[in-house]
């Protein structure tokens, strides 16, 4: 069967590719000056064939498998290329081309210093942004110091005993709670950071490092505020450096807790409603409210998983231990508070430290799952 047309001619008969032997085997071979494209279209319609018809029969024979299998290894070949160049030219891929996950146009430490950098410079002289962090600090530090004016250097019979614990344990759970202020920041940038992570601009762990490095960081001085004026208007007997080193460290796992809550939560309502709930919980067992004598066994391990009760813990063994005071007899109160159960001061920082990271971790978790369901939306 030959068929002329008067269009130009699109195709080198004398170069035999697979579709037009697939032609010349079902009775219709291309003759010269015929364009490919419309001989096909042409001999198939004129058999009662459709678009589909032609696409599976092509498919089905050997010249359309191999044609199949020569692309496809093709395409494979491409994408491995493009995904290696991604760094260099920061592609951005399609929201459900798997090669996204590779595309990330920066190191770890370079996308962690240049967000700190310029986001981190920008939140550090807004104003609103500082006096947040710093204002409840000085309101707290100054209303509990006039409070417990000198109540650390009376003597420590059974009641200032008990009061400077219940300070101490104040001074841990201000953190705990202080962390909703750090909740609205992860799902307000939400959107910002999916896009930039989608992007290739950085990965998912180079942004929860800027944000717990851009917290941690101003953190340092404004726990220094609270830590000095409760410490030298309450006389404490602690040393000033472990005070403030347990103080900081519970904020800064404040501040990772609000980060792994807000990252599994959908909303800003939700994380709020989470996360003093699980503050609330801990707050239970820190050895305070009840006595760890008292706590029923079937709940004896919570304390042991419980950020509030390492920081509590090692003020106290820290401010009752080798006391001087002649007036209290440091053994028992460290008996009435279990104190010897627990490892001391040093371990309980690196404890803290410890749940810093762990929390850190679940935001990483969070975000990335997040990103995710995003990217498969």
């Amino acid at each position: 069967m030959g068929i002329s047309h008067s269009f130009p001619a699109q195709a080198d008969v004398s170069e035999a590719g697979p579709l037009r032997r697939y032609l010349d085997a079902r009775g219709a071979p291309l003759q010269p000056g015929d364009s490919l494209a419309d001989h096909v279209i042409y001999t198939l319609s004129s058999r009662g064939a459709d678009d589909d018809a032609l696409a599976e029969a092509w498919a089905a024979s050997p010249g359309g498998a191999a044609e199949k299998d020569a692309s496809e290894a093709a395409a494979e070949k491409s994408a491995k290329s493009a995904s290696l160049s991604a760094v260099a030219d920061c592609l951005a891929y399609h929201a459900r081309d798997p090669r996204r996950d590779e595309a990330v146009a920066t190191s770890f430490l370079h996308g962690a210093t240049t967000l700190l950098r310029y986001r981190g410079t920008r939140s550090y002289g807004d104003g609103e942004y500082v006096g947040v962090r710093l204002g409840d600090k000085i309101i707290f530090g100054l209303v509990i110091g006039t409070l417990y004016f000198n109540e650390a250097q009376k003597h420590r019979d059974d009641g200032h005993a008990n009061n400077v614990a219940s300070l101490l344990w104040i001074t841990v759970v201000l953190p705990g709670y202080g962390a909703a202020a750090y909740v609205p920041q992860i799902v307000d940038e939400r959107a910002t950071f999916v896009r930039e992570v989608a992007d290739g601009c950085y990965d998912v762990g180079t942004y929860v490092a800027y944000k717990c490095a851009e917290e941690f960081a101003i953190m340092l001085p404004f726990s220094g505020v609270f830590a000095g004026l409760i410490y030298f208007m309450v006389k404490f007997q602690c040393s000033f450096a472990v005070f403030w080193a347990t103080y900081y460290a519970n904020s800064c796992v404040g501040i990772a807790l609000a980060y792994a809550v807000a990252a599994f939560s959908p909303t800003t309502e939700a994380a709020n409603a989470l996360l003093p709930t699980y503050v609330t919980t801990n707050i239970f067992f820190t050895g305070y409210l009840i006595l760890w004598d008292d706590i029923p066994k079937p709940w004896r391990w919570y304390p042991w998983v419980n950020p509030m009760l390492y920081g509590w813990v090692g003020l106290m063994q820290d401010e009752f231990d080798d006391s001087d005071d002649p007036y209290a007899d440091v053994s028992d109160i460290q008996r009435y508070y279990s104190l010897g159960r627990f490892p001391h001061v040093g371990v309980c920082l690196a404890v803290l430290v410890g749940f810093c990271g762990l929390f850190a971790a679940l935001a990483w978790v969070g975000l990335k799952q997040h990103v995710k369901a995003h990217a498969s939306a």
